[in-house]
Formats: structure tokens, sequence, C-alpha cells
């Protein structure tokens, strides 16, 4: 059986907070100052991600409550 929208957006948030977390421990374990430069860029990437899919979803949840209450 398929699994539902909610569990498949909360999945790809995990995604993006999961990647952003990796990229912020091989910054700090890499000793090559580019390279712990990128994934900074990396982490800070994932993180905006995160958290615009997280907006959105907040926004998706509220209109459809709006909704539910006509």
């Amino acid at each position: 059986m398929g699994r539902s929208m909610t569990d498949l957006r909360q999945t790809r948030l995990e995604q993006y907070e999961t990647s952003a977390t990796e990229c912020e421990m091989l910054a700090r374990l890499t000793a090559d100052r580019s390279t712990q430069t990128a994934y900074e860029h990396l982490a800070s990437h994932y993180r905006r991600l995160a958290a615009g899919f997280r907006e959105a979803l907040a926004m998706h949840h509220a209109a459809l409550a709006k909704l539910r209450l006509r």
C-alpha cells in the first residue's frame, strides 16, 4: 500500500534536516578549509530548504483548516 502525502512530506522534511546535520558534521571533521566552507554552504542550503518546506506545510495545513470551517 502507498504512503500518504503527509508521510511523504514528513519524510522530505526529515531528509532536508538530516542532510543539513550530515553536512555540518562533515564540515567539522574536514581539515581542508575550502571543503569545510563547501559543507557549511550545503548545510545552510539544506536548513533553508527545511525551513521553507516547514513554512509551506504550515500554510497548507492552515488553508485546509480554513476550508473545513466553511
